[in-house]
Formats: structure tokens, sequence, C-alpha cells
């Protein structure tokens, strides 16, 4: 029962460790551009060995990025399904999340909503209509802390010209990579890159917007509030034997190790952040 356990374990870690996701997605890109750009100017026997390595590589990525596609998709029609029963009501201290978006030189009109809706698992904000949605489940973080969740929330919707402009770059440089590659490789070769091409991408630009809004919550609220709450979520995911990363969020600890950078960089912001 004890190896079943351990077993378990290790299978849920790689899930959810982006890791190993990453890596999988780094290897496919790799095998597509070289030996798989070439594969109509090899021999039948490289072609076969190819096929050998190249099939189960994306047998894997796909097997492991099922979950996250699975989770994505759970969330979106959950949304849906549970907005009647679970209808969102105004935040009952709105005010205060309005005058720190005054101070952090929001100018949109920003709309807070509390949830109970069970597939809203953290807060989330859609920058579309400036509205951030704080799930019940999130209350047990308090003042400084659950102002702190706030302003990471707040910046995304402060940057998120930036944020789409990104996306859209990221967008348009896969298309126009898989282009480049198509006048050499087959076509299958070429999707397959461009998925992880795009994967990759749009990982990146989703982690460079994620610490930037961890920067802009703790310029606006203080370091120490907004580490205390990721030290909470990183014991959270550690009894699940993840580190919190994802294709959309860098793991905990690196979020807290640049945070502490900041902490021990602003001391003034650190004071008051941890009042």
């Amino acid at each position: 029962m004890a190896r079943l356990d351990t077993a378990t374990g290790f299978g849920r870690y790689i899930i959810h460790s982006f890791k190993v996701t990453k890596a999988l997605l780094v290897a496919l890109l790799v095998l597509s551009i070289f030996p798989g750009g070439f594969l109509l100017f090899m021999p039948q026997g490289a072609r076969v060995a190819f096929s050998w390595v190249y099939m189960p590589v994306m047998a894997a990525t796909i097997l492991i990025l099922t979950p996250f596609f699975t989770h994505s998709l759970e969330s979106l029609v959950g949304l849906a399904y549970y907005r009647k029963k679970y209808p969102p009501a105004p935040y009952s201290e709105s005010v205060e999340v309005n005058e720190l978006a005054k101070r952090m030189g929001i100018k949109a009109d920003v709309k807070v909503f509390e949830t109970d809706n069970p597939a809203v698992k953290s807060p989330f904000t859609n920058l579309f209509y400036s509205t951030i949605y704080y799930p019940r489940s999130w209350f047990r973080f308090k003042g400084k802390e659950r102002l702190a969740i706030f302003g990471h929330e707040l910046d995304h919707i402060k940057d998120k010209r930036r944020f789409l402009l990104e996306v859209v770059g990221a967008i348009l440089g896969t298309y126009v990579f898989t282009l480049l590659l198509g006048f050499i490789a087959i076509l299958i070769v070429c999707e397959v890159a461009e998925f992880c091409c795009g994967m990759l991408a749009i990982s990146y630009v989703s982690w460079r917007n994620e610490r930037r809004a961890d920067s802009g919550g703790a310029a606006a609220v203080g370091a120490a509030p907004l580490i205390s709450v990721f030290e909470a979520l990183d014991n959270e995911s550690k009894k699940k034997r993840s580190d919190g990363s994802s294709l959309t969020h860098p793991p905990f600890s690196d979020r807290i190790r640049r945070l502490y950078r900041i902490l021990e960089s602003e001391p003034a912001v650190a004071l008051a952040g941890g009042e």
C-alpha cells in the first residue's frame, strides 16, 4: 500500500510539475526542427528510427498536457453552469480596492465581485471588462494579505495592453516560425512544431505577466503580505506533490524568491507591508 501511495504521489508530481511539461515541449520542438525538418531528405532507415523516438515523445506530451486542458475546459463550463446557482455578489470591501486602484494609477472603473462558484478556485481578472472575481474560499487571507492579492490582480488590469501585445507577438512569432519550417518539413511535423512553439511562447508571456503583477502588487501594498500569501499557497501545493507551476504561472518558490529581493531592496515598502 505504501508503494502504491509513493507511485501515486510521484504520478501527481509529474502531472503537476511544469518542469517535466516544458522539457517534453522543448524536446518535441527540437526534434521537429532537427532532424524532423529534414525528414524528406533522410534515408528510409533514419525515418523509421526518427518515428520510434518522435511518436513516444509526442504521446507523452499529449498525456501530460491533458489535465491542463481538461481543467481549463471544466473551469470555463463551470463558470457558465454554476453562474445562476452561485451568482457573484459585489465585494463587501470594494471601496478599499478602488482606493488601491487609484493609487496604482488605474483609470478604468474596476468592478470587484466575491463568489462561491466552485469553478473559481483562485482570484482571477477579466481584462476586457476590468472585473475581478474573488472566491470566498480565499477569505482566509485577511488585511494586508488580501489587499496584496488585489494589488496583484489590479496590476493585471494596469498592464493589460502590454500583456495583450505580448500575446499577439507570441502568436505572430509562432506563425512566422511555422511558415519558415513549412518550406522544408512535412505537414504533421510543422503542426506539432507549431503547437509546441505556441505553448512555450504563450507560457513565457504569461509567466512574465504574473511576475510583473507580483512586482506591481508588492510596490503598491508591500512585498511582505504577498510573500505570506504565496508561502501559504506553496505549503498547500507541496501536500499535492506540486511546485505550484503551470503553463500560466511560475512556481511559488520562484515568486517568493523574487519578492524577497524586492523586500530587501525596498525596506520602506517592506515595513509598510508588514504592519
